[in-house]
């Protein structure tokens, strides 16, 4: 009797799962507990499939706070900013918290297995999910789950852990790119997360930079990956806009002219309809970015 009632919870359990995210299990169960969690810390190894891989630590905590530890530094919120250091140059950047840089966030790719601890709606991103047969990855059983992600360019597969239900690495391609992340610990916690583990200290003799001197066109060309594809992508160029390379961005600013190119019109809506249509539209200090690369000369760098 006793095994009957806890297999009755269990389908129970797994039922409310599916209903909650939509998707099918394991994934809708690993998307249940990310999004039940206040914290979760994850040390995994991450790397570009042909290249050697780094160990990273990713630690976060509802409802925005963030750090993602890397050999070249850390990104950091602690809910109030969201901190850049660059262990190249020992330099860091500040700039004030919001909605569009915690999306900035979750769509790095080194943080795509645990995104979904953030979201409100962790489907949003996954047109299509299929569970695939058990396997084995670096010595753990895991149940993969193939994924495509809406913007038309990005597949991977989740490998869940069914010991715990919890994403347990991925693998993740992009046009030009695969990466493969192997987690060694998978730690959630339903406490707060401790405040001091998301202060900023700047390292030693580090040295602050303005944020949207930082990047160059390389930040500039991030920015309009993560949030204006696939609709101006190569194969997708709406408005015959590109905005997949160099030329085809500097094909719709003015150098010199911010205010007058037709990119940052189309970011604040100035005259023409606002970009990115029908999502979250850049922060201030995201545009200020592309303003500030404009002005500059538009340059390749």
């Amino acid at each position: 009797m006793r095994r009957l009632l806890f297999l009755s919870i269990a389908l129970v359990s797994v039922a409310a799962a599916w209903r909650q995210t939509g998707l099918p299990e394991p994934l809708a169960t690993d998307l249940t507990k990310l999004q039940s969690a206040q914290s979760l810390k994850v040390s995994y190894s991450f790397r570009v499939v042909g290249e050697p891989a780094s160990d990273y630590t990713l630690t976060v905590g509802k409802p925005n706070l963030f750090k993602l530890s890397m050999p070249d530094g850390f990104v950091l919120s602690d809910g109030s900013n969201v901190y850049t250091y660059k262990k190249s140059d020992n330099s860091y950047s500040e700039v004030p918290y919001s909605d569009g840089e915690l999306a900035k966030f979750e769509k790095k790719s080194a943080v795509f297995g645990w995104a979904a601890f953030f979201p409100k709606s962790p489907v949003a991103d996954i047109t299509v999910a299929v569970p695939k047969p058990p396997m084995a990855l670096k010595g753990m059983q895991v149940t993969p789950v193939d994924v495509s992600l809406k913007d038309g360019k990005t597949t991977g597969t989740i490998f869940v852990d069914p010991s715990t239900g919890l994403t347990a690495g991925f693998s993740l391609k992009t046009e030009d790119k695969q990466y493969l992340a192997i987690a060694s610990s998978v730690t959630p916690s339903n406490d707060p997360p401790a405040s001091d583990l998301f202060a900023f200290i700047a390292p030693d003799g580090s040295k602050k930079v303005d944020a949207a001197a930082s990047g160059g066109f390389t930040q500039v060309a991030e920015l309009l990956n993560n949030n204006c594809m696939p609709c101006h992508s190569s194969s997708n160029h709406k408005a015959g806009v590109n905005l997949t390379s160099y030329q085809g961005i500097v094909a719709a600013v003015t150098p010199g002219d911010a205010a007058g190119s037709l990119l940052v019109k189309s970011l604040y809506g100035n005259g023409v309809d606002q970009m990115p249509k029908g999502r979250t539209p850049l922060s201030a200090d995201q545009i200020k970015i592309v303003e500030q690369w404009i002005t500059a000369g538009a340059k390749q760098e």
